[in-house]
């Protein structure tokens, strides 16, 4: 977890049954994930993971009525959610 959170400018946080991450998004970060909850769960084989993408708003700008809200990906963050079931 350490090596992830010095190479995507991570944070931890305990919550309640477990932890949360947040990374800044960047190439590899999704392949480190899946190898970090592959680790964890051969520990936990009932570990709860969750994997969620969150676009920086400050980073967005409307397109044409009918197209959605446009978000760039270089400013989006991953969230890690880990807790044992």
């Amino acid at each position: 977890m350490s090596a992830l959170v010095q190479a995507f400018s991570g944070v931890v946080e305990r919550i309640p049954g477990g932890v949360e991450s947040r990374f800044n998004m960047g190439d590899g970060l999704g392949a480190a994930l899946d190898a970090l909850v592959d680790k964890e769960r051969s520990g936990c084989e009932t570990l709860e993971v969750t994997v969620e993408e969150e676009a920086c708003p400050c980073h967005s700008r409307d397109l044409a009525p009918s197209q959605s809200t446009y978000r760039v990906p270089s400013r989006s963050r991953a969230i890690a959610t880990m807790r044992a079931a």
